[in-house]
């Protein structure tokens, strides 16, 4: 049992609920937050954790955009929310409008840490200057459900936005704790390319010539789209890196163990998840050049289809039809990942390593769109990587 656990434990996602729910502690390793699971844990992590791999059976693997009602291209009809937004501003707008129209009483999310800025904290917002004075994306460790329970009255509404990872997990908890729907009423998430480590953002922060200690503001994105990763020092140096060398070079090399293996990066249990909706290049790769900020947003369930519809009828939000197929050129790592994690698992296997609790029966009805020369050339490559230390 006790193997069993460690491999959840190796393979967190880091949303916190196990803090909330079961009072399991973390520890501080190698750039992330891992829990001091114990075996009485295991049952609570068998039925919500992603590792758990039991929840790929409510999937559907030809639907390589998962489960969705309506999906276009949005934008904030703010100006200015568009212009700081890390794209599109499209949840910021959405979640703006929840608390105006009262439809719910407030929004759970994370936010820049009081103390470093490059460590998040769950907060609730209340008011829509409030919510606005704390949005945008955060490329760090965040865990949005650690005080989840402590924090929901049960006078009270709730939406909750999070990785697509926190938002799987609070999904399935929800799906058994069916009493909480009364007051969790909209689930909300983004694209997700993995959660850099907190060691990769001091390398960041070294790159824009500040430190822990001395860094007073940090961006990742915002203030044009894709926007620059901005930090700004105590003597009010700022300094500036392109998003493609921000995450490209720096925090996308570092990211979650989990998050390799991850089978949901688009958000599929949320009831409306957004993207970036970029411009293609000639060549058909994605444009990350300056341009107004806009998302690709899918409504996939029904009232987040009636809320999104809501949205853009009152003027919140504009909206335009956006032909699919595209989509898997400027969201190529989104479309293909799915379909590579059986190599992966497999390669894993193969060496002796431990994996999340993924059936390689399951997984492999994900590689349909891959023939037999391509799946083997990702288990090699997986191999090579474990040989390297890379894995």
């Amino acid at each position: 049992m006790k193997e069993k656990v460690d491999i959840y434990k190796e393979y967190c996602a880091g949303c916190g609920l196990c803090h909330s729910a079961e009072a399991v502690q973390y520890e501080y390793k190698n750039g992330f937050f891992k829990p001091e699971l114990q075996q009485n844990n295991f049952s609570f992590c068998e039925g919500v954790c992603p590792a758990s791999g039991n929840w790929l059976k409510n999937i559907d693997p030809k639907k390589k955009w998962g489960k969705y009602i309506n999906a276009c291209v949005t934008w904030s009809s703010d100006q200015q929310l568009r212009f700081s937004a890390s794209s599109g501003g499209t949840i910021t707008a959405i979640s703006e409008y929840l608390l105006s129209k009262k439809l719910v009483d407030e929004i759970i999310h994370t936010c820049v840490s009081k103390q470093n800025q490059i460590k998040t904290e769950y907060t609730k917002s209340k008011r829509v200057e409030e919510l606005r004075d704390k949005t945008g994306s955060r490329y760090t460790v965040s865990s949005p459900l650690i005080e989840l329970l402590q924090c929901i009255s049960p006078e009270k509404k709730y939406a909750v936005v999070g990785k697509p990872c926190d938002i799987l997990v609070l999904r399935r908890y929800l799906d058994v704790h069916q009493e909480l729907n009364k007051n969790i009423i909209y689930l909300i998430s983004f694209f997700c390319a993995g959660v850099p480590s907190e060691n990769a953002n001091r390398k960041l922060l070294d790159h824009l010539k500040t430190n822990e200690q001395e860094c007073r503001h940090l961006t990742y994105r915002g203030e044009g789209w894709p926007g620059f990763a901005t930090a700004i020092d105590d003597n009010g140096n700022k300094h500036s890196m392109s998003y493609n060398d921000s995450w490209g070079k720096i925090l996308g090399r570092d990211i979650n163990k989990f998050c390799r293996f991850c089978m949901d990066g688009i958000g599929e249990f949320a009831d409306i998840s957004c993207g970036d909706a970029w411009y293609m290049e000639e060549d058909g790769t994605p444009d990350f050049n300056e341009h107004n900020g806009r998302n690709i947003t899918f409504s996939r369930t029904k009232k987040g289809d009636e809320l999104l519809k809501m949205c853009v009828k009152d003027g919140v939000l504009i909206a335009e039809s956006y032909e699919i197929d595209n989509l898997k050129y400027i969201q190529k790592y989104q479309y293909e990942r799915r379909s590579q994690v059986y190599s992966r698992v497999l390669g894993m296997k193969l060496c002796g390593r431990k994996t999340p609790y993924y059936s390689l029966r399951t997984l492999r009805k994900f590689t349909k769109d891959l023939n037999e020369i391509q799946i083997l050339k990702g288990i090699a490559g997986t191999i090579k990587r474990v040989i390297s230390g890379k894995m």
